[in-house]
């Protein structure tokens, strides 16, 4: 059986991907990354990108019009993110979760937990 294929990834995330995942990629599919980051692309990447017909996008600021077009989009196509809604008192917890890789969904924090002054 093959495995499993995708045309499309939008990264939101702060950190770098592993860019092996670009053999994860249908013909032609595309990877998105929202913001810039200080570390260069590995070769690597650039020629599985180059060789393989995948695309590589992205955005390096954006605004709020911006985000809510882009949550607009993804509520229209029913894209959906996973999550975990976490109060203030365990964020160490999820911290050091995060930091062993124990997590496969974002973290949120509801803000009705936090003490405002």
């Amino acid at each position: 059986m093959r495995p499993a294929r995708v045309d499309f990834i939008f990264n939101t995330l702060a950190a770098l991907p592993n860019w092996d995942i670009f053999a994860a990629f249908n013909r032609d599919g595309v990877f998105c990354l929202l913001g810039l980051h200080d570390h260069l692309h590995p070769l690597s990447a650039v020629r599985q990108l180059i060789f393989k017909c995948r695309n590589f996008a992205g955005f390096s600021m954006c605004g709020i019009k911006e985000i809510q077009e882009m949550l607009d989009f993804c509520a229209e196509l029913k894209i959906v993110l996973d999550i975990q809604i976490i109060l203030k008192q365990i964020i160490n917890e999820a911290y050091e979760r995060m930091l062993k890789s124990g997590v496969n969904y974002r973290f949120v924090t509801d803000m009705s937990s936090l003490e405002i002054a």
